[in-house]
């Protein structure tokens, strides 16, 4: 007999023995014939023993695979002084007694840990993951407690551990038991309670039978009760040897499905109806070939992948409907990509006659066909899409720092007109050659005069934006540099208390955020939670860097400054500024609104807080500066640091603040700044919301408005277009918004 359990496993294969594993020692699993011993056991970090280290066996060796299971131990177990309770009760409120419920600790075994200057790691051995798994699983049936509900209906679970998390489950034969809310019960914490429906559930004898007329192996049941104003589906688990499905009273439409050989079968739906105290009829169903239609999209020249392909299938009588109506007809549509090799398939159509087609970059159908669909039968169907119009695309070569084109990009696109803008992602043809053809972004209104379009090609080195006009440009070439990392360290972030509350945020000047990521953030490579973020890639160039704070619903800048970033890493190092909290009291305020504060320079950045029973707003994390706090349609400036309670005293509008963001754009043209007050339109100064848009209103009318400006006590006019007053878009390079001054 073997010393080491890889060779008691011997000619087992690696997911033979875990799978073996995994199902006799479920956590929820009561049938094995050995318990684990629930002493404490020293975890491998914390011990010699190494999961790579041989099982040492008995004198004698091991004589059962349960005898070897069983030697390996298990890892450190969960307890402490904690306590849950709850009850559990029927639909009426009625308590329900010998219920029995199980808390197992939530993530049990050791966490992952961040790569920090090595490679890949080397791939375990058979033996150190079945340990591993076997210990994992004894620590768990160790750590978990049990409780059944007295005569009325409570339980209790002891010697939990204190902050630690816990899923809790219960079971009664005869009911289904569900708790109340499930995020409480899936993250129960001692002290908490917790609360359990039970409603009855009758047993229904089910027969699946294959087309042959031979009872199926196993299957899946599922149906649906609707109500008039509410519906729920049901799903369970059918197999020859349990062959029932356990259901609570109501009324449901079922069907089964199950899958033999890769073949799929389908039933009929069938109406089933569970009365309470009543023995229901048993229900048979019987399974066919599924009825449907399956093929693949293909493209005349075979040389591209294709992206945004789209296949619509329509249900007719007679004449076959026009292709536009199997866009908008209320058929069935299924999208297909380069990943599932371009297959589709339509699964449970209705036999008949069925028009099929296919469109791609969401233009008009390319091509289209009819097909007869036979019941209990697939339907083999293929799709071809002719040869692409060039008109219709950029041909885009993107390269890299080798001068080599770039295998994996992605784009976006965007069109801008007038006041407005739109983006997202056009569809994307890529040759063998390595070519994109992207297709020009038509936006939500399809081609407009004088509109200006964009590309924006994401790579490994950085992402690169180039504006084109469309009538002129069929070429465009995306040159990439060796990128550089923003590598910002946050001072004094250990022990500030700030996990959660900061992010960093890489901008580039007029273009908006490249990337951000909040303290307590696991997202991206290399960012743990020590207050060092990596940000990139970044193309080299003038970016700045941000802190901002998150409280109170709505986040604000904190400190910025800006960076030259070269290739390679670029270090940041970001403080902390001195932060104050400021209450705010709203004498005539209602409890529960919303009170907000912003910097008087900022045009989105704000905090919110809500009137608490004092009418009082707490704001938190505000660094030194001039603020402007707002409740309703009144506004009120405060300086920080100041008084750290002041009472609101409402200001009625009386300006429109100016915001430029890129002086070339037209408010910078006009001679506005950031920071100036509009105060009057013609000569004609407003006070409050309502005389603001009536003044604005009334400015329609002309072809040019002159506006009164404010600027610091001195004042002058310049002449705007009415059109552009409190409007939108990049083109205007900023905005205005009311304020007091």
């Amino acid at each position: 007999m073997t010393k080491s359990i890889a060779f008691l496993l011997l000619g087992l294969t690696a997911g033979g023995i875990v799978g073996y594993i995994s199902g006799v020692m479920s956590v929820d699993d009561t049938s094995t014939d050995w318990t684990p011993d629930p002493t404490p056991y020293a975890s491998a970090s914390e011990s010699e023993e190494s999961d790579e280290a041989p099982l040492t066996a008995p004198d004698g060796g091991f004589d059962s695979l349960s005898h070897a299971l069983r030697a390996i131990g298990g890892g450190p177990t969960v307890s402490g002084t904690g306590r849950i309770t709850g009850t559990v009760k029927d639909e009426a409120g009625r308590p329900i007694a010998d219920v029995v419920l199980r808390a197992v600790p939530n993530r049990i075994g050791q966490r992952g840990r961040d790569s920090v200057g090595e490679g890949p790691p080397r791939d375990a051995s058979l033996e150190s993951q079945v340990k591993s798994l076997v210990r994992r699983v004894q620590t768990s049936r160790a750590s978990r407690r049990e409780s059944i509900t007295d005569e009325n209906g409570q339980f209790m679970f002891i010697d939990l551990a204190e902050g630690r998390q816990y899923g809790l489950r219960a079971w009664k034969e005869g009911y289904t038991v569900s708790p109340k809310h499930w995020r409480e019960a899936n993250q129960a914490k001692p002290g908490d309670e917790v609360g359990f429906v039970a409603k009855p559930v009758t047993r229904v004898s089910v027969a699946v039978i294959m087309p042959g007329g031979a009872m199926a192996q196993n299957a899946s049941i599922t149906g649906r009760v609707t109500r008039a104003n509410s519906s729920r589906s049901i799903s369970r688990r059918w197999s020859r040897q349990q062959p029932y499905v356990a259901l609570p009273p109501d009324s449901y439409k079922i069907h089964a499905a199950t899958t033999v050989d890769g073949e799929e079968y389908f039933s009929e739906t069938v109406d089933v109806v569970v009365e309470e105290g009543k023995v229901p009829d048993a229900c048979v169903l019987h399974l066919k070939g599924m009825t449907g239609i399956q093929g693949t999209v293909g493209m005349d020249g075979g040389d591209m992948t294709m992206d945004h392909v789209r296949v619509f299938a329509l249900h007719f009588e007679g004449a076959p409907p026009e292709d536009s109506a199997l866009k908008d007809g209320g058929g069935r549509d299924d999208y297909v990509s380069a990943h599932d090799a371009y297959k589709f398939a339509f699964k449970n159509l209705e036999p008949g006659t069925w028009r099929l087609g296919v469109s791609y970059a969401n233009r008009e159908i390319a091509h289209a066909v009819t097909v007869d669909v036979q019941d209990g039968q697939v339907t083999k169907v293929d799709l071809n899409i002719p040869a692409p119009n060039p008109s219709d695309y950029v041909v885009c070569h993107v390269v890299g720092p080798d001068g080599k084109p770039i295998p994996k990009v992605s784009f976006g696109a965007g069109i801008e007109s007038g006041n407005s803008s739109s983006s997202g992602s056009g569809a994307i043809l890529r040759r063998q050659d390595g070519e994109y053809w992207v297709a020009h972004y038509e936006g939500h209104r399809g081609q407009v005069e004088g509109a200006k379009w964009s590309l924006t090609a994401r790579t490994e080195f950085g992402s690169k934006r180039i504006e084109y006009d469309r009538a002129s440009t069929h070429e465009l070439t995306f040159q990439f540099v060796e990128p550089g990392t923003v590598v910002a360290t946050i001072t004094g972030y250990a022990g500030s208390g700030m996990k959660g509350k900061l992010s960093v945020m890489v901008v580039k000047p007029g273009t908006g955020s490249e990337s951000s990521f909040w303290s307590g953030s696991r997202r991206g490579p290399g960012n743990k939670d020590d207050g060092v973020f990596r940000l990139g890639p970044y193309e080299p160039g003038i970016y700045e860097v941000h802190l901002n704070g998150k409280a109170g619903g709505g986040s604000m800048q904190l400190w910025k400054t800006q960076v030259s970033v070269v290739a390679g890493d670029n270090p940041v190092a970001v403080p902390i500024p001195q932060l104050y909290t400021v209450s705010v009291v709203v004498p005539d305020g209602k409890v529960g609104r919303s009170v907000s504060i912003r910097p008087d320079d900022a045009q989105w950045s704000r905090h919110r807080a809500k009137l608490d029973k004092d009418r009082k707003a707490t704001f938190e994390m505000l660094p030194a500066g001039d603020y402007v706090v707002e409740y309703q349609s009144g506004q009120m400036r405060i300086h920080v640091p100041g008084q750290s309670t002041v009472t609101f005293a409402k200001k009625e509008v009386d300006a429109l603040q100016v915001h430029v963001s890129k002086p070339e754009g037209y408010y910078g043209r006009s001679g506005l700044q950031t920071g100036d007050f509009i105060v009057a339109f013609n000569g004609k100064s407003f006070r409050g919301q309502s005389e603001l848009m009536a003044a604005w209103i009334g400015s329609q009318k002309d072809k040019e408005v002159v506006c009164t400006v404010d600027r610091r006590g001195q004042t002058f006019t310049v002449t705007l277009d009415p059109k552009k007053l409190m409007g939108g878009g990049k083109d205007l390079g900023g905005s205005l918004r009311p304020s007091t001054r």
